[in-house]
């Protein structure tokens, strides 16, 4: 979709290909909104503990990391 058609003279027109702004800021909107994570105090300070004192991994999960590893290599 075009964005604008411009008059050179000359009975010329040219269309401009920009992206649209409002279109653009629309879209800005609604990716920072759906990245956003709401929680209440305590599902927070859940989350925080769980960053910073992760559990151990389970047998599951270490092996699908330790192969995880070897396919990068």
């Amino acid at each position: 979709m075009f964005s604008s058609i411009v008059y050179h003279g000359s009975d010329e027109f040219k269309i401009e290909y920009k992206p649209l702004k409002r279109g653009q800021e629309k879209a800005q909107a609604i990716i920072e909104h759906e990245n956003k994570i709401r929680l209440n105090k305590q599902s927070a300070q859940h989350l925080f503990e769980l960053i910073e004192n992760p559990p151990k991994a389970n047998p599951k999960l270490a092996q699908a990391m330790k192969q995880y590893k070897q396919d990068l290599k």
